[in-house]
């Protein structure tokens, strides 16, 4: 038991003696390890029967708690004499329970019906009243349900029972409930066996009900009910044939259903089944399991269930099934099941339940009854899963059959090599397999692939692993899975390093491989194996002359069938190309130009983000390139904002690919930012940086650009401070470079805030600076010159009403602090930005200034020139919609200051064709005329009684309310 797990049982032993409320809620804790509440269950189960029967409702949550944590072995500790079950039914007959009441009453209930005298002993009406309460339960749809099926079942199984089991259950697809298959099965499993049992009529009625589509939890029973019926047919001798067909037709029907639970009870129960038959009909239903597990079309739920009877019938012990001559084959595919998914990873559960018949009959010596052969094959397949599944659980599990096999060996393992070699495995390497293969360690696929695969080749089984990386189906370099792919090429690389086989016959066998395979019907074999060359020669570069002329004429032949337009995989094709074509580029012909300007298209956020890097290492060996080429590419590039190509400009590096970046970067356009952010990171990689390029990045750091992915200008911003910080610019344009960080590292996004505090530190100013504290954001503020202070204010003020909850409150209170020392400067710069041409930066002051004046600041020196602005903007087309309607909040408070002019423009914009404003305008006015209450202009009387006569603006007393508690609140 745990440390965890011994303090949690000390807390609840001493909550039993204080509250029953607490225990509950520790009890429920104990989910995980539900076997360490076995000492309290046994030590305070008499107690809280005591308190139940005194109607106390935490004591039967906790019973109910126990009874679902630990089963049928919590009831059977419940005291069954004769004399208690009068009380406990009497009890349980109480109309106002709550189900948890119910619930234990109905499961102590069930064991004290199992009094080896009669009843009527008891109480003359006992069988009656538990008849009545049992069925009172039995159609309900709660957790009463069970115990009160099982209590039923176990009635009619009495001899004085009032009611004979034919007329008690019947199966009703349109009313059968989950209780009577319950009440069934715990009839069959109470009563003996009689030739007069109604075993072939519910038979009938369950293969007949099953014909209808039924629920899992009910089809699971069903299962189970066959078995038992069937058993006790074959106990009393009435088994035949007919009989045989009738119960086995549908637990093979639901060896394929959708559910894993129904398949599981049916496997489970079929395997018992032929447990009980004579060795020929058992050797039937085996040899017709065999003959229906196709392997050409493979159904994976009716080899989940045939694999799982496998299992089940080695667990029990029964291991003629691997004397059929199928059965490797079988296994071995079961092994392998694996399905390219539509919408989720088909063949898990098969893996999962032939490593189960590994491990059944690995366990138990009964892996000895199979050959040597046999044994090395299945060894040799669970190596190849352990390392390289695609699933954490089927690694595991494929472990722990390898785990159990060596552990049970006492002296050496001997395993059948690849080529018939005998490998032998003393103790101490077997020990080392055993440790290698650890349960935690399996459970990232990286340490699978390397740690794992390079410990289990350090004892020499690396033939077996080389196999399963380069020939097994849907595995390794052959997965459907794009990255299990790549995975697998780098680990056959990282072997080869290790002098884990010969680079040579590898890659003979991988070119031979790939001449064999058709791109167009099977891409991902053909990425996995192009691509896995490309790996191997990366690491082994004298190597690519062995496979040269082969591969230049394969490649020649099928480029222009994989280059076509609209080409559903010519993400993987390109890929792959590009990866062998770095380390062997071929002579720069028009398909290999053509191949790059694909290559060059995919989006570098995609899956295959690498075939870009690597069709920029091809530009490199197949430059320079021509000028149309590379102007195509250039309006490529601005036409789909496609990085790839402005990558190879950068790794192509003449002088038109140099302007060509240039232009990109003087480009404003925010469909093209993608490009603009790459050729910003390779530019001042050139040797022609002049100038003129340090002020284009300068003016980088000014790209606000916006479109519907929001601020886009923003990855512009973070290339441009990462460039700068990786090649500083010439100490003439470090001050202004330094006023755009300094405003950066106060702006809303975190990631710009960072990227500015690294640029900073390269001028020396390190302390504080991209952090979110408002003295920091004080600090920056007060240590701005009069030239700067505007810039940098705009940051503050972009963190202060568009950024997260904790950056905006860090801002304001920043600003307010500044507010206190520097009242002039900051209100100048203020009025400087509320003028800019600039209609985000006009809407952050005009925020401000309604934040400002919502607080009662003091603005009467600046409101005249506040006014004027207003009025300017209000009066002016220029402006978007959005400066429009933040003015009208500075406007009203202006009003309020000094009632003038500014209410005719509220009342004027009424009339606005844009009902946003119009509506903001109209609440504003009504809210003014409340606070003001009367307007001496005769104009503005006329104008602001129209708000009254449009049913569509009329402000309500609602809206009125909401801006008055709106402003009391900002006060």
């Amino acid at each position: 038991m745990s440390k965890s797990s011994s303090v949690l049982i000390n807390d609840i032993r001493n909550s039993m003696n204080t509250s029953l409320k607490d225990t509950l809620v520790l009890v429920e804790q104990t989910n995980e390890d539900p076997q360490c509440l076995d000492p309290i269950i046994i030590e305070y189960t008499p107690k809280l029967l005591q308190l139940l029967l005194h109607n106390d409702a935490y004591a039967a949550q906790i019973l109910a708690a126990f009874i679902r944590l630990r089963g049928s072995s919590v009831v059977q500790l419940f005291p069954h004499a004769h004399s208690d079950l009068m009380p406990v039914l009497v009890w349980s007959e109480s109309s106002n329970l709550e189900w948890q009441q119910v619930y234990c009453g109905l499961s102590w209930l069930s064991l004290l019906v199992l009094i080896p005298f009669p009843l009527a002993k008891v109480a003359e009406d006992a069988p009656q009243r538990l008849l009545n309460l049992a069925n009172k339960y039995i159609t309900s749809y709660g957790k009463p349900q069970e115990p009160a099926a099982r209590l039923f079942g176990r009635l009619l199984a009495r001899v004085d029972s009032p009611v004979s089991i034919t007329n008690a259950i019947h199966f009703d697809p349109q009313a059968s409930t989950v209780g009577s298959f319950v009440a069934l099965k715990s009839y069959l499993k109470s009563a003996p066996s009689s030739p007069s049992a109604p075993y072939h009529m519910f038979l009938s009625q369950i293969s007949k009900f099953l014909e209808h589509p039924v629920a899992s939890n009910i089809a699971k029973l069903a299962a189970r009910c066959i078995y038992y019926l069937l058993r006790g047919l074959i106990s009393v001798d009435l088994i035949n044939s007919d009989t045989i067909s009738l119960g086995i037709d549908p637990l093979f029907e639901l060896l394929e259903a959708k559910e894993t639970i129904v398949r599981e009870a049916a496997a489970k129960s079929l395997a018992q089944f032929i447990q009980l038959l004579p060795a020929d009909a058992s050797d039937q239903i085996i040899q017709w399991l065999y003959d229906n597990l196709d392997q050409n079309r493979p159904c994976e739920e009716f080899w989940h269930g045939s694999l799982l009877t496998f299992a089940h019938l080695a667990s029990s012990g029964v291991t003629k099934f691997t004397s059929y001559p199928e059965f490797l084959t079988t296994l071995t595919f079961g092994l392998l099941f694996d399905q390219k998914p539509l919408n989720k990873p088909l063949g898990i559960n098969v893996r999962d339940a032939a490593c189960y018949v590994c491990w059944a009959l690995f366990s138990g010596r009964k892996s000895f009854n199979l050959t040597l052969q046999t044994v090395s094959e299945i060894i040799k397949k669970l190596l190849g899963i352990t390392c390289f599944d695609r699933e954490i659980n089927v690694r595991r599990a494929a472990a722990a059959c390898l785990q159990e096999y060596i552990g049970r060996k006492s002296g050496s393992v001997e395993i059948i090599g690849s080529n018939g070699e005998i490998i032998l495995l003393s103790p101490e390497k077997s020990l080392q397999i055993i440790h290698t293969i650890d349960y935690f360690v399996l459970g990232r696929r990286s340490n699978s692939y390397n740690a794992v695969a390079l410990g289990i080749s350090e004892v020499g089984l690396s033939d077996a692993l080389f196999d399963a990386l380069i020939n097994q189906r849907n595995r390794g370099i052959n997965s459907w899975d794009h990255d299990i792919r790549k995975l697998s090429s780098h680990t056959l690389t990282v072997f080869l390093k290790e002098g884990y086989g010969t680079p040579e016959r590898v890659l003979a066998d991988l070119s031979s491989k790939l001449a064999a395979i058709d791109p167009m019907t099977s891409s991902a074999q053909f990425h996995g194996v192009l691509y896995c060359i490309g790996e191997i020669i990366s690491q082994f570069p004298s190597m690519s002359d062995l496979i040269k002329d082969e591969m230049r004429d394969y490649l020649t032949s099928i480029l222009p069938s994989v280059l076509r337009p609209g080409l559903f995989n010519s993400d993987i094709f390109c890929e792959a190309l590009a990866h062998y074509l770095k380390c062997c580029p071929l002579l720069p012909s028009d398909d290999i130009l053509k191949f790059l300007y694909l290559s060059l298209s995919k989006l570098s956020d995609d899956s295959i983000s690498e075939c870009i890097d690597d069709s920029c290492v091809i530009v490199t060996k197949i430059k320079p390139l021509p000028i149309p080429i590379l102007n195509i590419w250039y309006t490529a590039a601005r036409q789909n904002d496609s990085p790839g190509y402005v990558k190879a400009f950068c790794f192509e590096g003449s002088s038109t690919s140099f302007e060509l970046l240039k232009d990109i970067i003087a480009s404003q356009d925010s469909e093209t930012v993608k490009c603009r952010a790459e050729a910003v990171n390779g530019i001042l990689r050139s040797d022609k940086v002049n100038d003129e390029v340090y002020s284009l990045l300068i003016s980088c750091l000014d790209d606000y650009s916006i479109d519907h992915r929001g601020d886009v200008g923003s990855w512009v911003r973070v290339a441009t401070m990462a460039a700068l910080t990786e090649y500083p610019a010439p100490a003439f344009f470090h001050e202004r470079i330094k006023t755009k960080a300094l405003r950066i590292s106060v702006e809303k996004l975190d990631k710009l805030r960072e990227v500015a505090k690294e640029l900073l530190a390269t001028f020396g100013v390190e302390d504080g600076y991209g952090t979110d504290t408002a003295e920091h954001f004080a600090q920056i503020l007060a240590e701005c010159t009069p030239i700067n202070i505007q810039e940098i204010l705009i940051g503050c003020l972009s963190s202060a009403f568009e950024g997260s909850t904790t950056v905006r409150r860090t801002a304001i209170n920043g600003i307010e602090m500044y507010l206190k020392t520097h009242r002039e400067d900051f209100y100048n710069a203020l009025i400087a930005i509320t003028s800019s041409s600039d209609s985000h930066v006009c809407v952050l002051a005009l925020k401000c200034w309604s934040y400002l004046l919502d607080l009662d600041h003091d603005i009467s020196l600046h409101a005249s020139t506040l006014e004027a602005l207003i009025l300017k903007i209000l009066n002016s087309s220029i402006y978007p919609l959005a400066v429009h309607i933040n003015a009208l909040p500075v406007a009203y408070h202006l009003s309020l200051l000094a009632p003038g002019v500014l209410v005719r423009q509220l009342a004027l914009r009424t009339r606005s064709k844009n009902f946003k404003l119009k509506k903001t305008a109209a609440d504003l006015c009504a809210l003014l005329l409340i606070d003001i209450n009367s307007t001496e202009d005769s104009e503005d009387i006329q104008l602001l009684s129209e708000i009254f006569s449009d049913p569509k603006i009329v402000p309500t007393m609602d809206d009125i309310n909401r801006f008055e508690k709106l402003f009391l609140i900002q006060k």
